[in-house]
């Protein structure tokens, strides 16, 4: 299961934040959220995944649609909070090439 909640900062820089396992089951209903948050033309969008225990390769997929729609719409698309084991699975399989990661919320709203 997968909760998504969408906020938007006082700078104007919208926070998706996804709580629980981004797999199969959640991936597209994930996607389609993200994709219409980015088609909203935010100058800038972090993903806040502090609460995101697991990521499949479905969910990476869903991530690589949205970033490549939101270089499209010339959105920012940053990635925050990564656990460590999301975080060694993007080192993996070369996502910290292809994203923006900062270490906390905070740091990806600045």
């Amino acid at each position: 299961m997968l909760e998504l909640s969408v906020d938007t900062a006082p700078s104007g820089v919208v926070v998706v934040t996804p709580k629980g396992r981004l797999d199969a089951r959640t991936a597209e209903a994930f996607e389609r959220d993200l994709l219409t948050a980015i088609n909203k033309l935010p100058a800038r969008l972090v993903i806040n995944c502090a609460s995101l225990h697991y990521v499949s390769s479905i969910g990476l997929r869903a991530l690589l649609v949205a970033a490549k729609q939101a270089k499209t719409n010339h959105v920012a698309l940053i990635l925050c909070a990564l656990n460590e084991h999301i975080e060694e699975v993007f080192r993996i399989t070369g996502f910290t090439k292809i994203f923006t990661i900062q270490p906390g919320l905070e740091d990806a709203v600045r």
